[in-house]
Parts: structure tokens; sequence; C-alpha cells
């Protein structure tokens, strides 16, 4: 019984013995532009009017990509939602047949495409709720009430303050 090296059977030892290599080993790997991660957040900021690059900016600042993120307040997911928070969004984006009707919060934990567009689509909210996108993502971390609070007070809740910084300082970073 014969039984080929690996190396035979994909042709590389007796193109080798010719001094070349075959097609499919000398042709650099080409890396995708994005992660598959990287690629559904995208279209999810697309979706919804979005900047790719700040909510990507977002979900760096909220969990580090980390689909299974717990916050000690409870946020949880990659955009770190509130479960009411989530329950609502949801149920909003239900209403208006952007998701299925049987889907629910334990989806949101398990389908990363869901987080980021149910993230996304609650930063559109704030968005159109607030008068600048730095009101807007304040008012993603801290909730509209929170963002009321602030300006009421004439003070920026420190965590806020340096949220919004973080995010904007990457469009400033990979501004043309």
């Amino acid at each position: 019984v014969y039984s080929k090296s690996k190396e035979e059977a994909l042709g590389i030892e007796a193109a080798s013995h010719r001094g070349e290599m075959p097609d499919a080993a000398t042709k650099p790997v080409k890396k995708p532009k994005y992660t598959q991660k990287e690629a559904l957040a995208r279209n999810a900021a697309m979706e919804f009017g979005l900047d790719p690059k700040l909510l990507s900016a977002q979900i760096q600042a909220e969990s580090g990509w980390n689909p299974t993120a717990r916050s000690p307040v409870g946020a949880r997911g990659m955009l770190q939602m509130m479960p009411e928070t989530l329950v609502e969004v949801l149920g909003q984006m239900k209403s208006k047949g952007l998701i299925g009707s049987n889907i629910t919060a334990a989806d949101y934990d398990k389908d990363a495409n869901l987080q980021f567009r149910a993230g996304a689509f609650y930063m559109d909210r704030m968005r159109r709720n607030t008068k600048s996108y730095p009101e807007a993502l304040a008012a993603f971390n801290a909730g509209l009430g929170g963002l009321d609070d602030m300006k009421k007070s004439g003070r920026t809740y420190n965590e806020t303050g340096e949220y919004v910084a973080k995010i904007l300082e990457v469009d400033r970073a990979t501004a043309d």
C-alpha cells in the first residue's frame, strides 16, 4: 500500500524537484479587508445612516468587540445595551418590520448581527433626538434622561465625557 505524504498530495514535492512551486503555494493569501464582525457592523451602520467607523469605535469602547460582554450594571453585548432598553429597541424594530416578531432578548445574546443592528437602530434614535453627534453619543451612553440631567446641571458625567471623547478621537484620527 502506497501512501502519499501531504506534500506529495498537494504537488509541492514534485514541483520543488523541478525548482518551481505550484501556483497555489506561491500566491500570497489575500487578507480580507474586514473581519466578519466588522463587515456586519459596517452593514448595520449603513442600514441606519451611521458612520461605520464611529459605530466601530463605539463597539470597541463598549466591549472590545466581545459579544458576551456584561457590565457591572447589567448592560450586555457588543454595544452594551441595558436589558430594558434592549426590550424597547427590539419591540420598535419588530413594529417597523426590521426583525421577525419571534426575536427575543435571548436571540440578541447569541447573534452578533442582531447586536449590531439593535445598537445601530438605538444610536440612530439617539441621533434623531439630539442636536449633534456628540450629544447622541452621550445619550447612547447615559440615556436621554442622563443627557437632560447633564444639560440642566451644566456638568458632564466623567464616564460619558471620556466615552464621547474617545469615539470622536477615532473620527479625527482617521479623517482624510
